[in-house]
């Protein structure tokens, strides 16, 4: 049996390199999904999280290159450094659209793996993603 896939939102970074590391060491393949290269998994491919067609096309490319996925880590966001009221319309749905449709967008995009291989999802937050 070859080992289990995991993906990782934010994979290049902070919590999310650690999470990549993590999982290797437990024995995953892990693809991460960043704005940025990562170093710390078997693929990284570049995804913006507000992108239904780039969030489509990486989970292909990860089922392509480690086969299906068995885990979903949650992790990427896009923050707002201005206190709400203070924020432009734009950044706030830049936020939103990166942290919450985001995530709806990588589930929907690895629900079939993991309802198959009854996989999980973790997410993660931070007090640097809230406005």
């Amino acid at each position: 049996m070859t080992a289990p896939v995991a993906v990782v939102t934010g994979g290049a970074g902070g919590i999310g390199a650690a999470t990549c590391r993590l999982l290797k060491r437990d024995g995953f393949r892990v693809a991460s999904l960043d704005l940025s290269q990562a170093n710390d998994a078997d693929l990284s491919i570049l995804c913006d999280l507000s992108s239904s067609s780039e969030v489509t096309s990486a989970i292909d490319q990860v089922r392509d290159r480690l086969g299906p996925i068995h885990a979903l880590a949650h992790i990427g966001a896009a923050t707002e450094h201005a206190a709400t009221l203070a924020s432009s319309p734009e950044a706030f749905l830049r936020v939103y659209d990166v942290n919450v449709a985001g995530a709806v967008r990588m589930v929907q995009a690895c629900a079939a793996d993991l309802a198959q291989a009854a996989g999980s999802v973790v997410f993660v937050s931070s007090i640097n993603a809230a406005f």
